[in-house]
């Protein structure tokens, strides 16, 4: 690929992302990214049909260490025998989310239906804990554990750190008092 092509592309998605600070995407059109990326708008369609386009790759390019993480984790998991899935979130994760906190943010806030940061995100933690578990992706048990892991992601931005197991053990233990009353 043409280096020339790549610095264009790389350039249109900081700009893009530097608006997302002081314009909701809804607002933003290519012909202001264009203008503010110094680009005219014929380039901007060289590279991206659309701001939808644009805001949908840019969530794939920051769900893929998410992607490459959960393959990584699968590939140690069939060759140990006692996978430890929330260390490996721990290890392979908190450092990605803390270190671009602020755009995974301003990506999680873009409203693109199924294809939106959270529910890809989402379904990605589907796949592979109903592999993890050998359950099917519709047992509850997996909506369960799908959304403790979406709470990690939201107690991870949101604290700057992993709960502690502790934690994790209290929460658990209060639901199962709650629900046994």
């Amino acid at each position: 690929m043409d280096l020339r092509f790549l610095r264009t592309e790389t350039m249109i998605k900081e700009k893009f992302i530097e608006q997302l600070l002081v314009m909701p995407f809804h607002d933003m059109t290519v012909t202001k990214l264009a203008k503010i990326s110094m680009i005219d708008r014929t380039t901007f369609y060289t590279h991206y049909s659309s701001t939808f386009e644009l805001a949908s790759a840019l969530i794939a390019d920051y769900l893929a260490p998410f992607k490459s993480a959960f393959e990584q984790g699968e590939k140690q998991r069939h060759l140990q025998s006692s996978f430890d899935s929330y260390s490996f979130f721990s290890d392979e994760l908190v450092d990605y989310l803390l270190d671009n906190k602020q755009t995974i943010q301003l990506l999680r806030e873009i409203s693109l239906g199924k294809m939106s940061f959270d529910p890809q995100l989402r379904q990605l933690f589907v796949d592979i804990y109903s592999k993890i578990f050998n359950r099917k992706q519709s047992d509850f048990v997996i909506y369960l554990v799908v959304s403790l892991a979406m709470s990690n992601v939201d107690f991870i931005l949101n604290e700057g750190r992993l709960p502690k197991r502790e934690e994790l053990q209290d929460g658990i233990d209060l639901m199962s008092a709650a629900i046994n009353k």
